[in-house]
């Protein structure tokens, strides 16, 4: 599964790291069934303090339309952890679903 980070956010190492950690483990259950991972991050104003962190995760499960989920925080890393799980929940939606078929 290939992990692609997009954003006007700086990518440093440290975050590249976490974004990685969080990913791959959201995704445990599902390495062989999501081709692709898309991360956007976002700052919607920089010089303001708040829930100004966006970070969207578009899943790509192969062979079905891709799952997306957003969330919004205060702290960038913090939002990325719980982006995460919610993608985690959708897709295990998604393959409880397809699996009853």
């Amino acid at each position: 599964m290939q992990i692609q980070i997009n954003g006007h956010i700086t990518q440093t190492e440290p975050l590249t790291e976490h974004i990685n950690k969080e990913v791959n483990h959201a995704m445990r259950h599902f390495n062989e069934r999501v081709t692709r991972v898309e991360v956007h991050l976002h700052d919607e104003n920089s010089e303001k303090h708040g829930k100004d962190k966006k970070v969207i995760l578009e899943a790509r499960p192969a062979g079905h339309q891709p799952v997306t989920v957003t969330q919004d925080g205060e702290d960038l890393y913090d939002t990325i952890h719980q982006a995460s799980k919610k993608l985690e929940r959708a897709l295990d939606n998604l393959f409880d679903k397809l699996d009853q078929r």
